[in-house]
């Protein structure tokens, strides 16, 4: 299991100190920063852009765009070609985007011989089951085990879900990775949160979850580098 920490904050200065503060709580537990992954939303890409990543890429960590592209085919394909040329690590899509363009995405990749990963988002771990079922008139789970079936059937890397969600993905692949985000450190939610299908890092451990997102318990810790550490060792060190 990997650690992405998400870069949410409400500057580009506001997330580089977070990112320090990842190394030197790698640096403390002697952990390498190319093990750990940093996720830029939309918020983080749409205000700094470019620069942004030209930054964190001279830090030597593992980069994750979370853009969660969703449009037609030949659209997507072209967005994926100046994606790939970021040189970033990991970037997400809409698995609803559907099988003919993701399967054109996993062709490009294995042409161009990339490295990066696509993971497709299945369903937004914001939905509870109604809300989602209002909207879709589909279960979630049902419709996670439709979408991971279509993402291992076109090539793509893996899928972005809940914790319930990974035994589904992984039963239909083992080689699908998964993306868990809305993790927590406690198992008690904030009523202001809207992540709705949320778990702990134990949680994930037993899932078998190969990378989990965190963010607001890390931003919202009173001692962030102590948080930090917690985590890290969790993750790295406690097997």
């Amino acid at each position: 299991m990997k650690l992405c920490v998400a870069l949410d904050m409400p500057s580009k200065e506001d997330n580089i100190i977070l990112v320090d503060d990842i190394t030197t709580a790698c640096k403390n537990l002697n952990i390498s920063t190319k093990d750990i992954w940093l996720k830029i939303g939309l918020r983080s890409y749409i205000r700094d852009g470019r620069e942004l990543l030209y930054a964190l890429q001279d830090k030597s960590y593992r980069i994750f765009l979370d853009l969660k592209l969703y449009d037609i085919p030949n659209t997507m394909l072209d967005s994926i070609v100046e994606c790939e040329k970021l040189d970033i690590d990991m970037l997400t899509i809409h698995a609803s985007c559907g099988f003919k363009a993701m399967q054109a995405i996993a062709n490009l990749l294995q042409e161009k011989e990339s490295n990066m990963l696509i993971m497709a988002v299945s369903v937004l771990t914001s939905f509870d089951s109604n809300g989602f079922r209002e909207v879709y008139s589909i279960e979630i789970k049902e419709c996670v085990k439709n979408l991971a079936i279509l993402t291992h059937k076109s090539g793509l890397s893996g899928l972005v879900c809940a914790i319930d969600e990974v035994s589904i993905i992984k039963n239909i692949s083992p080689s699908l990775l998964t993306v868990t985000p809305g993790i927590r450190l406690e198992s008690t939610t904030n009523p202001s949160d809207d992540q709705q299908r949320v778990a702990t890092l134990q949680d994930a451990k037993m899932a078998c979850s190969d990378f989990v997102v965190i963010g607001r318990p890390i931003y919202r810790a009173n001692n962030r580098i102590y948080t930090l550490e917690s985590i890290l060792q969790k993750i790295y060190k406690d097997q």
